[in-house]
């Protein structure tokens, strides 16, 4: 297994854009982070600091001076691996072009940044979609302040206490427990700023 360490300049980002094979191209708003492309990732970023992939996805060759290619047959995904260059504390983690695709993909996608997330104490990964919207917000353990109008969910793939106050149509005052893809935090109503 080749040994996979950033240069000691990456290493002290805390926020970081890993950009996967489903595109569309990277906003620019985004661009400003440092930066991972997963595999066929590298066709929807103009510049990336990273590469690392098995190159299934991948039709042009990557521009990054780092790169850590690995064998199509191995035991952890091209994100898996990305994750795992990430051994320093980060706070936020922009995942562009990992939705849309094959919907097992999608299922293990979240469960690899589920995974990252228990290492971090507030620590965050945003999953958007291809209109450019965070579909997913997950979240290490912590206490998060977020702002947000509408219909949302709240759920854990694990075991969890949680509370929910503020601007919500639905808050949970007392830690309770949450089990694993319980609905009990089904469709709530976020009405402005709340705490998690």
């Amino acid at each position: 297994n080749k040994c996979m360490t950033l240069p000691s300049s990456l290493q002290k980002s805390s926020e970081w854009v890993i950009v996967g094979p489903m595109g569309p191209e990277l906003p620019k708003h985004l661009s400003t982070f440092s930066s991972i492309a997963v595999d066929g990732g590298a066709h929807f970023i103009e510049t990336h600091d990273v590469w690392v992939g098995d190159k299934d996805s991948l039709k042009k060759k990557s521009e990054a001076k780092i790169q850590f290619e690995h064998p199509t047959d191995k035991a952890i995904s091209d994100l898996g691996l990305a994750f795992s260059l990430l051994t320093m504390p980060v706070k936020t983690i922009h995942l562009w072009g990992f939705l849309g695709g094959r919907q097992d993909h999608e299922l293990f996608n979240l469960g690899e940044a589920l995974h990252f997330l228990e290492k971090w104490s507030d620590a965050k990964i945003l999953f958007y979609n291809n209109e450019g919207k965070p579909l997913f917000h997950l979240f290490g353990p912590g206490v998060y302040q977020l702002k947000h109008e509408g219909l949302f969910s709240l759920g854990a793939i694990k075991e969890i206490f949680f509370t929910l106050k503020g601007a919500v149509k639905y808050p949970v005052k007392t830690k309770t427990l949450l089990k694993p893809l319980s609905s009990f935090a089904l469709s709530n109503m976020g009405q402005g700023d709340f705490e998690v």
